[in-house]
């Protein structure tokens, strides 16, 4: 488990697998873990991509060098940043293979969000959209699906204007659907709410 730009939030993470058995124990076992802990102090916790109770925005966020760079640069988007998302990583350690998955797979991120969409309430009322995240993520400057990239330089020139023009704090600030993880050798597919189940 690590933290989270709120204190909000817990992110868990799985060790790499390809067995998707092996991948459900992880995860039972961080929900386990996590209601475990939050039960010591007397909470509960609950796997949805926006707050259900009122009272959530907005939210504490995490102290530290980068987190206060993103709050200055972000601003009132911070407010609101009561959101949670599933992130998995599929292992291409080639940039460029990569970025041609990514090119390919924008077409098909509506389809995701529309079957992992777990996200109906907004501070204490229906907001009517099953992914009411998929609604909300979007206003940030670097924000869902990505642009089509040609190369890697393609994709670098991206990043440099962007950082250039003040857009993003730094590379792991880039919230693109689809992404190539900043610290490993994958592409990250950040669509989906959090899931209500392992």
């Amino acid at each position: 488990m690590s933290g989270e730009i709120t204190t909000l939030h817990v992110e868990t993470r799985t060790d790499p697998t390809a067995s998707v058995r092996g991948l459900l124990e992880q995860l039972v076992e961080a929900r386990r873990v996590v209601a475990e802990c939050a039960a010591v102090d007397g909470l509960r916790i609950v796997a949805t991509g926006t707050p259900v109770l009122p009272g959530a925005t907005a939210p504490p966020v995490t102290r530290g060098p980068r987190q206060d760079r993103g709050t200055a640069t972000f601003r009132g988007l911070h407010d609101e940043l009561a959101i949670c998302a599933l992130h998995v990583h599929v292992e291409l350690p080639d940039r460029e293979r990569a970025l041609l998955v990514s090119n390919h797979l924008r077409a098909y991120l509506p389809l995701l969000i529309a079957l992992t969409a777990n996200s109906p309430y907004w501070e204490g009322r229906d907001s009517g959209y099953a992914s009411w995240r998929s609604m909300t993520w979007p206003r940030w400057p670097v924000a869902g699906p990505p642009p089509r990239f040609t190369s890697v330089a393609h994709y670098e020139r991206v990043v440099e204007m962007l950082s250039a023009a003040g857009a993003i704090v730094d590379p792991g600030t880039l919230f693109w659907d689809i992404r190539p993880s900043v610290t490993h050798p994958t592409l990250e597919v950040r669509v989906a709410d959090v899931p209500v189940s392992a």
